[in-house]
Formats: structure tokens, C-alpha cells, sequence
């Protein structure tokens, strides 16, 4: 569905407009395992750079309840 809207994006805008993707990468988080969802958002990713129709992507951290807690786990010294 998200390529499919990408696409109609594109498709209607003027060429030098930037189309950007905003992704909150607590989605992927599966707290059980870490590693999976990891290559699962990595994944992810990939692919949506492979479609050609997206100028940037946006990646924020965190949810409702503790945004951006998750993230510092793996950036040390990281405040949120």
C-alpha cells in the first residue's frame, strides 16, 4: 500500500518536488527479538529505497508512552 501511494504521489507532483517517508522505528521493535526486528526494519528500508520514488526517509524513535527511551539502549551517552 505504501508504494502504491508513493507512486501516485510521484506521479502527481512536479519532478523537483521532495517526497519524503517518515517511519517511527519503535514499529519495529520487538523487544523479545531485537535482531530479527532489526533485519526486519533494515528490510524495510531497502526496499523502499529500491522503489526510486522517495527523495528521504525519516526515522524517529520512541512511542506514546517513552519516546525515544528504546533508542538509547543503542546509542550510548544518547539523551532523549
Amino acid at each position: 500500500m505504501l508504494r502504491r501511494i508513493a507512486t501516485e504521489v510521484r506521479r502527481n507532483v512536479p519532478k523537483d518536488f521532495i517526497v519524503g517517508i517518515k517511519l517511527n522505528s519503535a514499529d519495529f521493535v520487538d523487544r523479545k527479538a531485537v535482531a530479527t526486528s532489526d533485519e526486519k526494519a533494515l528490510r524495510h528500508v531497502r526496499d523502499i529505497v529500491s522503489w526510486g520514488l522517495i527523495d528521504f526517509l525519516e526515522i524517529t524513535g520512541g512511542d506514546y508512552e517513552s519516546p525515544g527511551s528504546w533508542i538509547m539502549r543503542y546509542i550510548p551517552g544518547l539523551r532523549c
